[in-house]
């Protein structure tokens, strides 16, 4: 987008390719616009906000249709770690389609710390708490978000986006100790417990390779922009934040399989809930008292079934040798 704004503005105004290209649809007087041509209209926040408008909703509404625009399918954990390694994706085809630092990678950062922010709502709040209000906390996402595209089309922003992103980096970080905790902490589980646990805690480690190399980041932008040191220090930070977050984005895969292998054609699942889910947990806990019940069931009627055959057996009659009498002992033929 910056390339193609600054190829417009070496255009020859009084050109004939000018005119061929923005014909004079628009009948005025204003001499501004018979000087500066139609787009003399615009300026740099218009194109930004359009531009913050196009990626937001491309980005969160792919984001929220790949699941049915369901909430609680959203706040999957594993599906979030597959879009946080999406992220780098489109991290890596924005860069290399722009090289130029500006407003644009200020507005996609954002969407890559939305998603670092949800995570981290996901992990360390309870998953009760998340279920409840999980309508609220998608609107305050958004409403950050709103807010963040808002303050970077009007000023750039450029300090407000590296404290964002220093946030979200440390808030990463956290939930991935986390994740490592849990597994570590883990004694006594189920076999799909104990495996969701364990491709979560590989996530995990991910997260906090991710979060403690990109921390320096701040300092490095805040140095070069405020001081005179050499403006290499960005692309050597960022060199270590590309290699760590393709060493991040691997240790996703585990997550990923998980993932997919509850869903048949990216739209039906197998499962009634995935191990990723808000309330897999309970769900769990569920099932597991549910067998429970029905064992206790199946035992008891299988007594019931015992004693109903016991007692309709004949009694074997047996009698003390000293209750009977002498003659009918005597009178049984000897074996």
């Amino acid at each position: 987008m910056g390339n193609v704004v600054s190829t417009f503005n070496h255009i020859d105004r009084t050109g004939p390719e000018y005119f061929r290209l923005f014909p004079p649809v628009l009948q005025t007087q204003n001499r501004h616009l018979l000087k500066g041509g139609p787009l003399a209209i615009y300026n740099a926040p218009f194109l930004i906000a359009f531009q913050g408008l196009f990626l937001q909703l491309v980005f969160w509404g792919i984001y929220a249709g790949l699941v049915g625009f369901s909430m609680k399918r959203m706040m999957d954990l594993h599906y979030l770690c597959l879009t946080f390694t999406v992220t780098f994706l489109l991290l890596s085809i924005h860069f290399l389609s722009d090289l130029e630092l500006n407003s644009s990678k200020l507005i996609f950062f954002t969407q890559h710390v939305g998603i670092e922010y949800l995570i981290a709502v996901r992990v360390l709040l309870p998953s009760s708490f998340v279920r409840r209000w999980i309508g609220y906390i998608f609107f305050v996402v958004w409403l950050l978000m709103v807010g963040a595209t808002c303050v970077i089309v009007s000023n750039h922003a450029v300090y407000f986006a590296i404290a964002m992103a220093s946030l979200s980096d440390t808030l990463i970080s956290v939930c991935g100790l986390v994740l490592i905790g849990r597994k570590l902490k883990q004694k006594k589980a189920t076999q799909l417990t104990g495996h969701k646990l364990t491709v979560e805690a590989i996530s995990g480690l991910g997260f906090l390779i991710h979060g403690l190399s990109a921390l320096p980041n701040t300092v490095a932008v805040v140095l070069i922009l405020k001081t005179q040191d050499p403006s290499y220090y960005f692309g050597m930070v960022w060199t270590a934040i590309a290699m760590a977050g393709l060493f991040s984005a691997g240790l996703q895969v585990p997550v990923a399989a998980m993932y997919f292998e509850n869903i048949s054609c990216c739209c039906r699942r197998r499962r009634q809930t995935l191990p990723g889910d808000v309330g897999w947990e309970e769900s769990e806990h569920h099932k597991e008292m549910v067998t429970l019940e029905r064992g206790k069931t199946d035992l008891g009627r299988g007594n019931d079934s015992e004693t109903s055959e016991q007692s309709q057996m004949p009694r074997n009659h047996v009698y003390a040798a000293f209750h009977l009498p002498l003659g009918i002992v005597s009178s049984y033929p000897q074996r």
